[in-house]
């Protein structure tokens, strides 16, 4: 979203957002009420939404974003989502994945997927992610809309890309990175 052609980055977001910003930090994040973070590990414990445990904030037991804070449906319309983790996953298996350095001449790293069923090409590149106002330039990161519920829910999924490999990961939900829409 945001990239004007494929070997673009675009915008950045942070999860649950749709404005992209200049600080992706938890003391920017719109989810974090008081900022209030745990003595033990330095994490936010004061979340407000799409909370699964009670030690990170306010539980609503929601794990995936509702349309209003989804920045692909609110930056593109009621068409347009962000992908599931389900759905990254089966654009992974269904794809042969190939590192390039320099996409045709561009300069742009990242990975090439060739769908196994109709040979359909995708481009994503290494976009990179913001952490505070530092973009990180190491690999790429594209947000899902689930969150995930292993880590005190202060991350989110995301398709990782670095040193030529491809992987789903967990990030913070306050750090900048790039999302992929598809149509609903």
């Amino acid at each position: 979203m945001g990239a004007e052609k494929p070997t673009g980055s675009g915008n950045y977001f942070a999860w649950g957002e749709t404005i992209p910003k200049d600080d992706y930090s938890f003391e920017t994040y719109k989810w974090c009420a008081n900022k209030l973070l745990d003595d033990n590990l330095g994490l936010p414990r004061d979340f407000t939404k799409y909370v699964v445990k009670e030690s990170a904030g306010t539980v609503d037991n929601k794990k995936v974003l509702d349309a209003e804070d989804d920045a692909a449906t609110v930056n593109w319309g009621n068409k347009w989502r962000m992908p599931t983790l389900e759905e990254y996953n089966e654009l992974i298996a269904g794809c042969n994945w190939k590192f390039t350095k320099d996409l045709n001449g561009t300069g742009v790293a990242g990975v090439i997927g060739t769908s196994k069923v109709n040979k359909a090409k995708i481009f994503l590149p290494n976009a990179g992610c913001f952490f505070y106002s530092k973009n990180l330039d190491n690999g790429g990161f594209y947000w899902t809309s689930s969150l995930s519920t292993d880590f005190s829910t202060i991350g989110s999924h995301v398709l990782s890309l670095g040193n030529g490999v491809m992987f789903m990961s967990v990030c913070s939900r306050s750090y900048g990175n790039s999302v992929r829409a598809v149509v609903k």
